[in-house]
């Protein structure tokens, strides 16, 4: 997934939609034995690379000035701790995100889910036996 830089401002990297799109990425990477890299402000953000790393991300790539940061947030945790945390966090957003559809269904006078895809529900991890 690419973003112009000046849209960037637009995009929500942490989006279930996004997380799970990588999610989908990285296992279909694996699947065919191809490693996946993130380059930009995701993986230069120290919560960004924590969820990236959680995912599954071996390969960050940032600018320099972030480097720090993100090395120090990095090494305060374990993998299993950061994997842990990248579920915990699509879970909280994907609830956020039924949540908001819900409360727009009402809006609109439908029942929760109708007219809506839901792309958010399921679990994040169970490709990887989590």
């Amino acid at each position: 997934m690419a973003v112009e830089r000046l849209m960037a401002a637009a995009a929500d990297a942490l989006h279930p939609a996004v997380l799970r799109a990588i999610r989908m990425t990285i296992d279909g990477a694996r699947a065919g034995g191809i490693e996946v890299a993130v380059c930009g402000e995701l993986a230069g953000d120290p919560i960004g690379s924590l969820v990236l790393a959680g995912l599954g991300i071996a390969e960050l790539s940032m600018d320099a000035g972030r480097l720090d940061a993100v090395r120090l947030a990095l090494r305060q945790r374990s993998f299993a701790e950061l994997e842990q945390t990248a579920r915990r966090i699509q879970s909280v957003l994907a609830e956020l995100e039924r949540q908001r559809q819900e409360e727009e269904a009402r809006r609109k006078g439908q029942a929760p889910g109708q007219g809506t895809l839901e792309p958010y529900a399921g679990n994040f991890g169970a490709a990887q036996g989590s």
